[in-house]
Protein backbone atom coordinates (compact mmCIF):
# COMPACT_ATOMS: atom_id res chain seq x y z
CA UNK A 1 0.00 0.00 0.00
CA UNK A 2 1.24 3.48 -0.89
CA UNK A 3 2.34 5.60 1.94
CA UNK A 4 2.86 9.45 1.72
CA UNK A 5 5.74 11.25 1.62
CA UNK A 6 6.28 14.12 4.37
CA UNK A 7 8.19 16.27 1.98
CA UNK A 8 5.64 16.30 -0.70
CA UNK A 9 3.30 17.92 2.64
CA UNK A 10 3.54 21.69 1.84
CA UNK A 11 1.99 24.04 4.32
CA UNK A 12 0.09 27.12 2.55
CA UNK A 13 -1.21 28.41 5.81
CA UNK A 14 -0.79 28.14 9.69
CA UNK A 15 -3.36 29.79 11.62
CA UNK A 16 -3.57 29.25 15.48
CA UNK A 17 -5.87 26.81 15.59
CA UNK A 18 -5.50 24.63 11.90
CA UNK A 19 -3.28 24.78 8.84
CA UNK A 20 -4.04 24.13 5.33
CA UNK A 21 -1.22 21.71 3.56
CA UNK A 22 -0.87 20.73 -0.09
CA UNK A 23 -0.17 17.34 -0.90
CA UNK A 24 0.78 16.18 -4.51
CA UNK A 25 1.82 12.69 -5.60
CA UNK A 26 1.15 10.04 -8.19
CA UNK A 27 -0.87 7.63 -5.84
CA UNK A 28 -4.52 7.41 -6.71
CA UNK A 29 -6.73 9.60 -4.63
CA UNK A 30 -8.44 6.12 -2.78
CA UNK A 31 -5.14 5.60 -1.69
CA UNK A 32 -4.69 9.09 -0.45
CA UNK A 33 -7.79 9.22 1.63
CA UNK A 34 -6.89 5.36 3.78
CA UNK A 35 -6.64 5.98 7.24
CA UNK A 36 -2.97 4.48 7.34
CA UNK A 37 -1.87 6.80 4.03
CA UNK A 38 -0.46 9.99 6.22
CA UNK A 39 0.72 8.18 9.21
CA UNK A 40 3.89 8.67 8.49
CA UNK A 41 3.02 13.13 8.60
CA UNK A 42 1.18 12.38 11.77
CA UNK A 43 3.97 14.85 13.59
CA UNK A 44 2.89 17.54 11.23
CA UNK A 45 -1.31 17.03 11.81
CA UNK A 46 -3.13 17.77 13.96
CA UNK A 47 -7.16 17.24 14.10
CA UNK A 48 -8.94 20.45 12.35
CA UNK A 49 -6.20 21.06 9.52
CA UNK A 50 -7.26 20.91 5.93
CA UNK A 51 -4.85 18.65 3.25
CA UNK A 52 -5.86 19.88 -0.62
CA UNK A 53 -4.74 16.43 -2.36
CA UNK A 54 -3.63 16.03 -6.12
CA UNK A 55 -3.63 12.66 -6.75
CA UNK A 56 -2.38 10.65 -9.63
CA UNK A 57 -0.58 14.08 -10.96
CA UNK A 58 1.21 12.91 -13.79
CA UNK A 59 -1.41 10.39 -15.60
CA UNK A 60 -4.96 11.24 -14.38
CA UNK A 61 -5.26 14.25 -11.79
CA UNK A 62 -7.90 14.10 -9.41
CA UNK A 63 -8.48 16.28 -6.68
CA UNK A 64 -9.30 15.77 -2.99
CA UNK A 65 -10.11 18.51 0.16
CA UNK A 66 -9.60 16.95 2.93
CA UNK A 67 -10.45 17.26 7.19
CA UNK A 68 -8.39 15.48 9.49
CA UNK A 69 -10.42 14.39 11.88
CA UNK A 70 -7.97 11.95 13.99
CA UNK A 71 -4.59 12.00 14.33
CA UNK A 72 -3.06 8.70 15.80
CA UNK A 73 -0.30 6.46 16.25
CA UNK A 74 -1.42 4.17 13.28
CA UNK A 75 -3.84 6.35 11.63
CA UNK A 76 -4.58 9.55 10.30
CA UNK A 77 -8.49 9.78 9.99
CA UNK A 78 -9.47 12.44 7.01
CA UNK A 79 -13.15 13.10 6.11
CA UNK A 80 -13.98 14.44 2.21
CA UNK A 81 -14.89 17.96 3.40
CA UNK A 82 -17.40 18.68 0.27
CA UNK A 83 -18.38 14.80 -0.28
CA UNK A 84 -17.12 14.98 -3.65
CA UNK A 85 -16.35 11.90 -5.53
CA UNK A 86 -13.71 11.46 -8.32
CA UNK A 87 -15.36 11.20 -12.10
CA UNK A 88 -13.12 10.25 -15.08
CA UNK A 89 -14.74 11.56 -18.45
CA UNK A 90 -13.24 11.46 -21.63
CA UNK A 91 -10.36 10.83 -19.77
CA UNK A 92 -10.54 13.77 -17.49
CA UNK A 93 -11.46 13.84 -13.85
CA UNK A 94 -13.77 16.20 -12.03
CA UNK A 95 -14.93 15.91 -8.37
CA UNK A 96 -18.99 15.21 -8.43
CA UNK A 97 -20.92 16.85 -5.32
CA UNK A 98 -23.69 13.97 -4.20
CA UNK A 99 -26.81 13.03 -5.93
CA UNK A 100 -29.12 16.06 -5.26
CA UNK A 101 -26.15 18.49 -3.77
CA UNK A 102 -24.37 21.25 -5.48
CA UNK A 103 -25.66 24.54 -6.24
CA UNK A 104 -29.52 25.45 -7.39
CA UNK A 105 -31.25 27.85 -9.22
CA UNK A 106 -33.48 29.84 -5.98
CA UNK A 107 -37.04 29.58 -6.44
CA UNK A 108 -39.20 32.26 -7.71
CA UNK A 109 -41.24 33.92 -5.13
CA UNK A 110 -45.28 32.51 -4.88
CA UNK A 111 -46.97 35.36 -6.88
CA UNK A 112 -48.88 37.86 -4.27
CA UNK A 113 -46.03 37.09 -1.47
CA UNK A 114 -43.63 39.79 -0.47
CA UNK A 115 -40.03 39.34 -0.32
CA UNK A 116 -38.69 39.46 3.24
CA UNK A 117 -35.58 41.28 2.16
CA UNK A 118 -37.74 43.45 0.19
CA UNK A 119 -38.01 47.58 0.49
CA UNK A 120 -41.51 48.16 0.65
CA UNK A 121 -43.09 49.00 3.60
CA UNK A 122 -44.93 46.65 5.47
CA UNK A 123 -49.05 46.70 4.98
Amino acid sequence: MPKALSQNLETIAALQSFCIFGYQTEDPLAAVASPDYFVSCSARLMANDLVLVCADAERNPAWGLFLVSRVGPEEVILENVAGLTPDTINGLTFLRSPQGGGLRSPKPAAAGKKSARGRGKAA
